[in-house]
Formats: structure tokens, C-alpha cells, sequence
């Protein structure tokens, strides 16, 4: 099943994954000086999908 049927499939507006960390710790990984994964950063729920979008989180 991919991510749009998973999404389709819940039917809720519950969010698929919560994703936590200190703002202090954003500029860093979320510009991706720094790994997200070496940072302060909590995923609930889909981890999988969370941490697919996170990868892609480049601020600029």
C-alpha cells in the first residue's frame, strides 16, 4: 500500500506522524547542515513516512 492509499485508507484527519524537536536545534537540520537524525528529534505514528519527508526538509 502506498503513502496516498495509507492516507486515503485512515479516513480521519488524525495526522499520520507528529514530528517534535527544539526549535533551537531547526536552523541546523533543517537547513541540513546537520542530519536530522543527529539532532533532538522525536517522530510518533508513521515513522517511515515522517522520516521520508524529513530528508527532504532543506530551508533556504
Amino acid at each position: 500500500m502506498d503513502r496516498r492509499q495509507r492516507l486515503a485508507a485512515a479516513g480521519s484527519h488524525a495526522p499520520a506522524a507528529r514530528i517534535t524537536a527544539p526549535a533551537i536545534s531547526f536552523p541546523n537540520w533543517g537547513t541540513q547542515r546537520s542530519s536530522w537524525r543527529d539532532a533532538d528529534v522525536e517522530i510518533t505514528g508513521d515513522i517511515e513516512l515522517a522520516s521520508r519527508y524529513l530528508d527532504t526538509v532543506n530551508v533556504i
